[in-house]
């Protein structure tokens, strides 16, 4: 920590500022990787999401580089700073018909589902400012994983379409839909698994990257025999 002249505490010195942000950027970036790995992996919710970098610089204050001298950091360090302090959304994985509407409140094996992650599809664009670099940042939903809970998976652009009513009855998905071929009951519920990708683009002074970042979310569902809805 930094001291005045008359050995007060004045916080930390620039350098210190700094250094502990290239420290935060070096974990970030070590701990997206590993995570981006272990969901891919087949368990995503048991993963451990990276810190944010929000959390572990927080209490640093706002560094300011010397005008007309040489930048702190990299614009792809300030940019996945920046990156690791937008807030994502959690879009949670959501099945049509709902569940919950049939007598049986539970989704029936052999019958065609909708699937998709209920919520926003770009974020953006904001900006941050990061060791006296103005980012800018845009991030769209690429893709979203489903891992229906029976060991199975689906892909689907974006977040999927939404179930609507007035939907005939057994249509399926035009884009992302399953059936299930178990049940769950007696036993319990699957777990329904959302991964969404968020392709996130920064931009510091014209030059700019995408870092994409995956948001788990989980549901439970219900899944039964009910033969006279098999198709």
């Amino acid at each position: 920590m930094g001291r005045d002249s008359g050995g007060g505490d004045t916080g930390p010195t620039p350098e210190q500022q700094l250094a502990a942000y290239r420290r935060a950027w070096k974990a970030y970036d070590t701990q997206l990787n590993s995570y981006r790995d272990c969901v891919a992996g087949g368990k995503a919710e048991a993963c451990s999401a990276p810190a944010e970098v929000a959390r572990l610089t927080g209490s640093l204050g706002t560094i300011t580089a010397t005008p007309g001298g040489p930048p702190l950091m990299s614009p792809g360090q300030a940019g996945a700073i920046a990156v690791a302090r937008l807030q994502l959304p959690l879009n949670a994985p959501t099945i049509g018909p709902d569940p919950d509407v049939n007598k049986w409140k539970m989704a029936a094996v052999g019958y065609p589902l909708w699937v998709w992650a209920e919520g926003p599809e770009r974020v953006g664009p904001v900006s941050d400012s990061v060791a006296g670099l103005s980012v800018s940042l845009d991030a769209q939903l690429t893709k979203t994983v489903f891992q229906m809970g029976d060991g199975k998976t689906v892909t689907c652009t974006g977040g999927g379409t939404p179930y609507r009513k007035g939907v005939k009855a057994a249509t399926p998905s035009p884009d992302c839909g399953y059936r299930y071929e178990k049940p769950s009951l007696p036993k319990g519920n699957y777990t329904v698994t959302a991964i969404a990708y968020w392709a996130v683009t920064w931009n510091v002074n014209g030059t700019s990257g995408v870092i994409t970042v995956p948001r788990v979310a989980t549901a439970p569902l219900p899944v039964g025999e009910v033969q006279v809805l098999v198709r």
